[in-house]
């Protein structure tokens, strides 16, 4: 890559935020910053699009499923029996 200019400094401030810049990039970006103050708006916005997620545990995704999992099945069971109460209530009848 070569150094951060006005016609490429987008592409620079992309990849320091992906974090794809080595300690001589990044150097050459903050240079060129510090003598182009007017690319600091630029620098704060793209900062701002940087969004952070949270670290998934894949075990606790698993234990939340499975959780969700028993009430579901609890669930379809209890509407099951009320169900067959109520049709064999109406075979009573008749």
């Amino acid at each position: 890559m070569n150094s951060p200019n006005h016609e490429n400094i987008d592409h620079w401030l992309f990849e320091r935020l992906e974090g794809n810049l080595s300690p001589e990039q990044e150097q050459a970006l903050s240079l060129f910053l510090l003598l182009n103050p007017e690319y600091d708006i630029d620098a704060d916005v793209w900062e701002k699009t940087k969004v952070n997620f949270p670290e998934i545990d894949p075990v606790m995704v698993f234990k939340m499923i499975a959780v969700e999992e028993k009430e579901i099945r609890t669930n379809l069971a209890s509407r099951s029996s009320d169900l067959l109460k109520k049709v064999f209530a109406l075979q009573d009848k008749k």
